[in-house]
């Protein structure tokens, strides 16, 4: 199974446009089995208003994916946390899951904002901006897969580190999902 995680930066490229056919190359390149996606647009005006989430899961051909807004509205702009229940249409940013297996089931969690402000860096010398942390999701899918069959659950979380569990998944999911990993 290869799985492989992604902060797609909404699509934006090198030349700071956004060009979904070139991160769909780009995921065909990849060629995984699981995808986790941070930074995901959908229904942005800065990305076309692209579902980039569809358009990956397009490209490597996923049989199960699951878009979920941190934010609704625009970043930058006019947002607010997402909640789950927005509107269909609505512009948001966040993270995605996608998969060739198929999914047995999903899990979302809304992480809670970090209290304390923080820098960010801009272009140019002597840009700094401090600002507030943005609202944090978490999504979890038990896959169908041979494997996990034989032996255990397999769940992936793109907010966890390398996506694949670590200290941040073991507060999320069973440990015996990811031995020998520091659960």
């Amino acid at each position: 199974m290869r799985v492989a995680t992604f902060n797609i930066l909404h699509g934006r490229t090198v030349g700071d446009g956004v060009e979904v056919q070139r991160l769909c190359d780009c995921v065909r390149r990849i060629d995984p089995d699981v995808l986790a996606l941070q930074e995901v647009d959908c229904d942005q005006p800065r990305s076309g208003r692209a579902d980039l989430t569809a358009a990956a899961a397009e490209a490597m051909g996923a049989v199960a994916h699951r878009f979920v807004a941190a934010i609704s509205g625009t970043p930058g702009a006019t947002w607010m946390a997402a909640t789950g229940d927005e509107q269909p249409g609505t512009a948001a940013y966040g993270i995605a899951l996608l998969s060739r297996f198929p999914a047995a089931s999903w899990q979302v969690v809304r992480l809670p904002r970090i209290p304390a402000r923080f820098p960010m860096y801009l272009p140019g010398p002597d840009k700094v901006m401090i600002v507030d942390e943005e609202p944090r999701a978490a999504v979890i899918a038990r896959l169908r897969t041979r494997w996990a069959r034989s032996r255990w659950p397999t769940r992936i979380c793109p907010s966890c580190p390398a996506g694949t569990g670590g200290s941040y998944g073991a507060s999320l999911t069973t440990c015996a999902a990811f031995p020998g990993r520091g659960c």
